[in-house]
């Protein structure tokens, strides 16, 4: 675990209670959450999430089980700025077929940049987001694969004239670069897309539902996916229960289910 020392979290423009997950919701499909859309909202927090995912084909006798662990931990050093880095101490991928292959490892390491460009106070939230994943699930693969992602995420809350704004929209565009490392090189790219919308009923409670997209990595359509979540918070730490469940595409996920705690080191 990352330890942080912080000097401040910053609020502006987020939800009311800033412990209270808020923006897209944070569970994903492809490796490395490449793909996932950033939150808006600058904020200092260190976080622990459960995740699994499963692929079921019976026609084809082929199964594929996926567990992780992921640490992570969010800097905000001013309010329009947070750099983060997420980290999978424990990785169990199962492949179950004619030859069934299981491996448990370390998993993927991901660090995330996010810088506003539009002021929080004001309709609309603009930012710039880069990610990058680093090639570290060695011994699960001869070829491990690093990724780079940049995008424009955007979030507009509804209009009231105190601190509290219950609804928000939000969504991201953006373009990925993945690949091997073992020559030859071979790279692809891709375009994710995400909108949705949350709900928060006070400084508690929350629900989100996305639409998640991506295209062209593998196929024309990746995966076109619905994402709910429902979130609750107390002061300083918060709770965020979503999946993925593609709808339409080349992939062939069931679902994929994340359970992300986080504690931030002032209300």
């Amino acid at each position: 675990m990352i330890a942080l020392w912080t000097m401040g979290v910053a609020h502006a423009g987020c939800a009311e209670n800033p412990a209270l997950p808020s923006g897209p919701v944070q569970s994903w499909l492809s490796e490395g959450m490449m793909g996932l859309a950033q939150p808006t909202c600058a904020v200092t927090s260190v976080g622990l999430a459960p995740r699994g995912s499963l692929v079921v084909d019976t026609p084809g006798f082929y199964g594929h089980l996926v567990a992780t662990g992921t640490l992570d931990a969010t800097f905000a050093p001013n309010p329009r700025t947070s750099v983060g880095l997420a980290l999978e101490p424990l990785h169990y991928d199962s492949v179950i077929s004619a030859v069934n292959v299981s491996w448990m490892g370390y998993g993927a390491t991901t660090a995330t940049l996010m810088q506003r460009i539009e002021d929080a106070d004001g309709p609309v939230e603009l930012a710039v987001v880069a990610r990058g994943a680093l090639p570290t699930p060695v011994g699960f693969t001869n070829n491990p694969t690093f990724g780079a992602e940049v995008g424009l995420a955007v979030a507009t809350r509804s209009p009231s004239s105190t601190q509290r704004r219950p609804v928000e929209a939000h969504g991201q565009f953006g373009m990925l670069v993945n690949g091997g490392l073992r020559a030859p090189l071979d790279l692809r790219s891709g375009l994710p897309i995400t909108a949705g919308v949350g709900w928060s009923a006070g400084r508690h409670f929350g629900l989100a539902a996305d639409l998640q997209s991506l295209f062209g990595v593998w196929a024309a359509v990746d995966h076109l996916a619905v994402a709910p979540a429902v979130r609750v918070a107390g002061t300083q730490w918060g709770m965020e229960l979503g999946g993925s469940v593609p709808v339409l595409g080349n992939d062939r996920t069931l679902a994929s289910v994340r359970l992300g705690f986080r504690w931030s080191p002032r209300p």
